[in-house]
């Protein structure tokens, strides 16, 4: 067990992970459990809310390495705002003293005060409007998009279920492509990501979308557009290439970059535009560029690796 014990200790070090005293935590009270571990609430001197995991059967020289492997998966894709951040580690000292150490470390994460997703939504979707479940869904593609840059795969995303009554025709669709038996044939994270955006932009305002469109049409069309905003231009170029707009895409991208040359963010997509025109010269120049500027982009470096 002394053995297992460094090799926590070890990927604590390895992968910097902030340590923290137990003593340091306040109010803590179980708030839930799942299959390997237990949740608990509570407040870091700071009067930080955070979320305490106890993993069960920490003997299991399987479950230490199963913590490791946990660790190392939170550090890759900490950076994601909508995956739960991992703050650091601790170790709770039971009735068994210093022998029994090792199996009282705890991850420190990230409090969600809603709770699960699963009970959120559970409480909450009767009153949710089909935009607000439409933009949750884009925030799990976003992570689910990050994990798979960093080659993560979720396995616990739940049944398939049937259509639910009154969903959108265009948001059924997507997920019940995802539901193909044939796995050859399920959209990759990418298009449904792109799919849940380009849904998420219509819904937001049907007006604007007409706006948009219209303004999409030409590449000069000031309307309804600031050529001088960067977020402005930023965001039309996205929505362009997400139509499949690429020319107008690109203009849009071009404009944003004469005013902030440096943005890795607009370098990224203006590359991931250049990559669905095939001008993989283009988009790798530009994907190098934005890593020099932000290298540890996880989505822009998958990009890269595809181009």
């Amino acid at each position: 067990m002394e053995q297992s014990r460094d090799l926590i200790q070890k990927c604590i070090i390895e992968e910097k992970i902030e340590y923290y005293e137990y003593s340091n935590f306040n109010n803590v009270r179980r708030i839930g459990s799942g299959g390997y571990a237990k949740i608990y609430y509570a407040v870091l001197l700071n009067h930080t809310d955070v979320a305490l995991k106890l993993f069960k059967n920490n003997n299991d020289k399987v479950t230490i390495k199963e913590v490791v492997n946990e660790i190392k998966l939170h550090r890759k894709v900490n950076v994601n705002s909508n995956i739960i951040r991992l703050l650091g580690v601790t170790r709770y000292e039971g009735k068994g003293g210093t022998n029994s150490r090792l199996t009282n470390y705890m991850l420190v994460l990230e409090y969600a005060d809603s709770g699960t997703l699963r009970s959120y939504l559970h409480k909450n979707f009767k009153h949710l409007s089909w935009d607000d479940k439409i933009d949750l869904a884009w925030q799990i593609a976003r992570a689910i998009r990050c994990l798979h840059a960093e080659n993560i795969v979720h396995r616990d995303l739940g049944v398939r279920e049937e259509v639910i009554k009154g969903t959108p025709p265009a948001y059924a669709k997507i997920y019940e492509d995802c539901w193909q038996v044939n796995p050859n044939i399920r959209p990759t994270i990418e298009k449904v990501f792109s799919d849940l955006n380009a849904l998420k932009v219509n819904n937001e305002d049907q007006m604007k979308i007409d706006a948009s469109q219209k303004s999409c049409s030409s590449q000069t069309d000031p309307l309804e557009i600031d050529l001088n905003d960067v977020t402005d231009l930023n965001n039309r170029g996205f929505l362009c290439q997400c139509m499949g707009r690429y020319e107008e895409s690109l203009y849009f991208f071009n404009k944003a970059l004469e005013i902030s040359p440096d943005s890795a963010t607009i370098l990224s997509e203006r590359g991931s535009t250049y990559r669905y025109m095939g001008k993989y010269e283009e988009s790798l120049a530009d994907l190098s560029k934005s890593l020099e500027i932000s290298p540890d982009d996880a989505i822009t470096l998958n990009n890269r690796g595809l181009t």
